[in-house]
């Protein structure tokens, strides 16, 4: 039985999308992607909180994400 496993980051770019490609020409993107939050700690107090997500796409969605998106 196939299983798709997916999940989706809302957050903002840190850093523009590295374009490479590996040894047999397949293109490759890395960017990190923010995601804002927070908490209310013992004190009732509101921390901010962000989390750093690192992401890598491959093929024809490396060259789009490499195109389209930026800092």
């Amino acid at each position: 039985m196939a299983e798709l496993n997916k999940f989706q980051i809302i957050g903002n770019v840190g850093s523009a999308p590295e374009l490479r490609s590996t040894g047999n020409g397949n293109p490759v993107a890395n960017y990190s992607v923010a995601v804002s939050g927070g908490y209310y700690d013992n004190h009732d107090k509101w921390v901010d909180t962000t989390d750093w997500i690192p992401v890598t796409v491959y093929g024809k969605q490396a060259e789009n994400d490499a195109k389209h998106l930026a800092k």
